[in-house]
């Protein structure tokens, strides 16, 4: 532990926590390539399991199960799930971040805007770009138009998050020279990055019909309604058929 707070101090320390929970892991488990790799399919689980529960908050079992299989069939999260990096780790903290907030927001108690701002303080100290989704939340906010009261907690919480962060960032900050070599991003960068990479892991023969996909996820169970004004078929056919649409199947 001493010699990683010595490299932490002068390189690497946005990364500092990821080495952290690893040193613990290989402590107990061993640093053999299968043991130090599962602890990314743990956390893979355990981001996935986020992604049911938010789910089943959100909108009902249904959808929180086909959300929970989209998460494990993804090619990133399996490819994020045999690597040993933090892309897990992270995911895994965001996830559950995200369901404290969502909780938060409906529950309007405490502790929930309590784990909130410890969920936002360890997603940036395991990736520190991570921040940004605070202003993701904040969008979610205008959107629903929640009380007075749920905004000043959340501008309370946020504060809090970032206050504490503070000395964290900007020791991070001045070591941004180790990484000065790597040239800013085009605009195709981004939007590849943004509809390919984060979602397919750079499989971009995936992109395109798996985009079509949730499209349709999206779309049908909207259709039917539709179809059953316009179409000259019979009701009683969408009566008898409509609900077996797979994707009617998720919104129920």
């Amino acid at each position: 532990m001493p010699v990683l707070v010595a490299l932490l101090g002068h390189m690497d320390l946005v990364h500092g926590f990821w080495y952290v929970v690893v040193q613990a892991w290989t402590a107990t488990f061993g640093d053999s390539v299968v043991a130090v790799r599962i602890l990314s399919a743990v956390f893979t689980g355990c981001a996935t399991a986020g992604v049911v529960v938010l789910g089943a908050v959100l909108a009902g079992r249904r959808l929180a199960v086909a959300s929970g299989f989209a998460m494990l069939v993804l090619p990133v999260s399996t490819g994020a799930a045999i690597e040993a990096r933090s892309e897990a780790f992270v995911t895994a903290l965001a996830t559950w971040t995200a369901v404290a907030f969502v909780l938060a927001v409906r529950e309007r108690k405490a502790s929930w805007w309590i784990l909130y701002a410890c969920g936002i303080a360890a997603t940036a100290l395991a990736f520190v770009q991570s921040l940004t989704l605070v202003v993701a939340h904040a969008l979610v906010l205008l959107a629903v138009r929640p009380s007075g009261q749920v905004w000043r907690r959340f501008t309370l919480t946020v504060g809090c998050a970032l206050a504490a962060l503070a000395p964290f960032v900007v020791l991070a900050e001045r070591q941004k020279g180790q990484i000065g070599w790597v040239e800013a991003p085009t605009a195709w960068d981004v939007a590849r990055t943004l509809s390919v990479h984060e979602w397919f892991g750079g499989q971009a023969p995936f992109a395109a019909p798996a985009w079509l996909a949730m499209a349709a996820v999206v779309l049908l169970p909207w259709g039917f309604p539709l179809a059953w004004r316009s179409s000259p078929v019979p009701p009683r056919f969408w009566r008898s058929h409509g609900p077996s649409c797979p994707t009617s199947w998720c919104w129920r």
